[in-house]
């Protein structure tokens, strides 16, 4: 038998309209803004880098530090969720930003793997 599966996420939990917040711009945020559009939300970006690709297709992009922390108050006040755009945002970023946002995966989710987890030596 297996686990119950949880509840899926429904239009409710984030309404078209809304504007999802993606720390990080590179070619999966820029690809996570499209599909959001195509959903009916905006996106705006948040990342140290200058002309970002996903900065391209976002309604908003801010440009600062994952460390600014005045920066990170802000763009958590303008959007409604918050997800990464890739796994090296510092662990000290994500849980800065996301209050009060919704943030997926987790500002919970473990930042490294222990070493109990870790391959000895990589696969033949």
């Amino acid at each position: 038998m297996s686990a119950p599966r949880p509840a899926p996420l429904t239009a409710a939990a984030l309404p078209p309209g809304s504007t999802l917040g993606i720390l990080g711009g590179g070619q999966l945020g820029r690809m996570i803004a499209l599909a959001a559009a195509n959903l009916g939300y905006q996106s705006h970006i948040f990342g140290p880098e200058a002309d970002p690709p996903a900065g391209q297709v976002a309604a908003r992009t801010t440009i600062a530090a994952y460390e600014d922390e005045a920066a990170l108050a802000a763009f958590a006040d303008s959007v409604d969720a918050i997800t990464y755009e890739f796994e090296n945002v510092p662990a000290a970023t994500t849980r800065r930003a996301p209050r009060p946002r919704p943030s997926a995966p987790s500002t919970a989710a473990p930042t490294s793997m222990p070493p109990s987890r870790r391959l000895a030596s990589p696969p033949s």
